[in-house]
């Protein structure tokens, strides 16, 4: 089910062109609902390069990055993009991403500020940052309301800018549509991880890192709850029937932050 809504996914951007659509590049924390609203298609560069990772052709991107000076030390899947689009459409066996008519990144990442400025250099497009202060337990109730407004009031300016970009009104009932549509995704699949406190657990954090797709290429569309609420159903009948996705569970072990995408599969059979 999920390789073919992400096949979808990848065929309307492969077409999106020919069909008068934008294609936005975006980060994986970007608020993607705008775009979704202005009928703009996100496509994920860092998903792209985690699929790079998992096919084992990262290496050869990676070189070719720093061929063209970027440095060693770079996060690889920065490197993996930029090598992407340095290397083009030639032979390759996984496709680059079709090229973006505008980007849109947040500021949690400092990398990301940056790939996403050298990428608005590489395809001559305008580029959206939305800057997000931290907010932290030691502020101010105020504090954090001005740190609301600063977000909110960039927002707003987006969608001026989106107005003019694509040539007519903004659909703010289509972007309540996105929103209900990511909330609801979101939702359900915090309610899939949550499946793992149960002893013993129906999944492992690799069904976390693979499911975790749709969450990312389809937000902001009502497919992706749809999915996760097919998944949810799925493992509430293997609770029902004390299923341990590695059987005889022993020992938990905390997965903490990004998966090593090319040893994905050897990492999950070691640990079951």
């Amino acid at each position: 089910k999920m390789q073919s809504l992400l096949d979808a996914n990848y065929r309307d951007l492969e077409q999106a062109k020919a069909k008068g659509k934008k294609i936005a590049w975006v980060t994986g924390q970007a608020p993607t609902d705008i775009l979704v609203a202005a009928d703009i298609l996100p496509a994920y560069p860092e998903n792209h390069a985690a699929l790079c990772g998992a096919k084992r052709v990262s290496t050869q991107l990676c070189q070719i990055a720093e061929a063209h000076d970027y440095l060693p030390e770079l996060c690889s899947y920065a490197k993996n993009s930029l090598g992407s689009c340095l290397l083009g459409n030639q032979d390759f066996p996984v496709a680059p991403l079709p090229a973006p008519d505008i980007l849109l990144a947040v500021s949690m990442c400092n990398t990301h500020v940056k790939w996403w400025e050298a990428l608005s250099r590489y395809y001559h497009v305008p580029l959206l940052l939305l800057e997000t202060p931290f907010v932290h337990d030691s502020l101010s109730s105020e504090d954090v309301s001005c740190a609301l407004r600063y977000a909110e009031n960039q927002l707003k300016e987006m969608t001026v800018f989106l107005e003019e970009f694509c040539g007519r009104p903004y659909n703010y009932d289509k972007l309540q549509e996105a929103v209900t549509n990511s909330s609801k995704a979101a939702s359900l699949y915090g309610e899939f991880l949550n499946m793992a406190r149960h002893i013993p657990s129906p999944i492992t954090a690799f069904d976390a890192f693979l499911h975790l797709g749709p969450m990312m290429n389809l937000r902001g569309f009502p497919e992706a709850a749809s999915y996760y609420e097919l998944l949810l159903a799925e493992v509430r009948q293997r609770v029902e029937r004390s299923f341990s996705a590695v059987g005889e569970e022993l020992y938990r072990l905390y997965w903490d932050n990004i998966p090593v995408w090319y040893r994905v599969g050897w990492l999950g059979r070691k640990f079951a």
